[in-house]
């Protein structure tokens, strides 16, 4: 097991660590809430245009 001196001395890293999965995650979340949102918007084109065959094959 690693000494409390050692440990201490790695807590920086760790702590940068976590800040980049945070920030990965973020990202992530941002890109699925992005994704999500483009999918609806041509679903309601689709519906608007009455290609109602097309989103079904879509879906």
């Amino acid at each position: 097991m690693a000494s409390l001196e050692e440990q201490l001395r790695t807590l920086p890293q760790r702590g940068l660590h976590l800040a980049r999965c945070e920030r990965d995650i973020a990202t992530h979340r941002l890109t699925l809430n992005t994704n999500a949102f483009h999918a609806a918007q041509a679903a309601k084109a689709l519906l608007r245009e009455g290609n109602h065959l097309l989103l079904l094959v879509l879906l």
